[in-house]
């Protein structure tokens, strides 16, 4: 069974003030120091592989985790569920994290309970927000829960 920890980026440049193109919007030091306190929460677990949005900010939010794991993320392009297909075949049997925009988690988590029958967890769209799937080919489960160091 895949189990898939899917968040959305930590605090990033404001979109409004920045200048250069969307995807190449940085984290701020802020959204640094959540991506060392989130690291800490997912790597107290063993993590087979790590993925990222094509954002910059997506990638900079799992660079603290693949530091500790010594794991390359690797980029996803898909912005659907057709994500979980590709890593499931890629992890089958351990546990993958991911990282993406807050636009794509909910549309993800309602997708998933639509075809497995099961409720979408509540929408969060905290930083520290863990979105947790558990997929067997076939159906999953669907759970969310706040990082330790994030508050609740």
């Amino acid at each position: 069974m895949l189990t898939l920890d899917i968040i959305i980026h930590m605090d990033a440049v404001d979109r409004a003030t920045w200048q250069g193109a969307p995807d190449d919007r940085p984290l701020t030091e802020t959204g640094q120091e959540q991506a060392r306190r989130i690291a800490e929460d997912l790597g107290a677990t063993a993590v087979d592989a790590l993925y990222a949005s094509a954002p910059l900010r997506c990638s900079q939010s799992l660079e603290p985790l693949a530091a500790n794991t010594g794991l390359a993320v690797t980029t996803i392009e898909a912005q659907t569920d057709e994500i979980l297909e590709d890593i499931r075949r890629a992890v089958p049997e351990g546990r993958a994290v991911v990282c993406t925009t807050g636009d794509l988690v909910p549309a993800l988590m309602a997708s998933l309970a639509a075809a497995w029958g099961v409720p979408a967890p509540p929408r969060d769209n905290r930083r520290g927000a863990v979105f947790s799937v558990r997929f067997d080919g076939a159906s999953g489960t669907l759970a969310s829960r706040v990082a330790r160091g994030f508050g609740a």
